[in-house]
């Protein structure tokens, strides 16, 4: 488990689990920000600042139902989004 400031990054394989307390209650942009700050630790640290990554989030929250995230997160890193995988 490697400290990632508020946000405890897990390694496991391929997969990477973000998770925190502080995530309750956070508005879309609260999260989105919260998430794109940890890709870029993450890209910068574990992946040696490679941008070659593939970012797989749900479409939307069942509590929110906003689909605002996963688009804000892609704003932050000045990354595209594809809502739905294409063939």
């Amino acid at each position: 488990m490697r400290d990632a400031g508020r946000l405890h990054v897990t390694c496991s394989g391929e997969a990477i689990l973000l998770t925190d307390r502080a995530f309750a209650g956070a508005d879309t942009v609260a999260t989105a920000y919260s998430l794109a700050c940890a890709i870029r630790r993450i890209e910068k640290e574990i992946l040696g600042g490679s941008r070659e990554y593939v970012i797989v989030t749900g479409m939307q929250s069942v509590d929110g139902d906003t689909a605002q995230v996963p688009p804000q997160i892609a704003e932050e890193l000045a990354s595209s989004t594809s809502p739905m995988p294409r063939a």
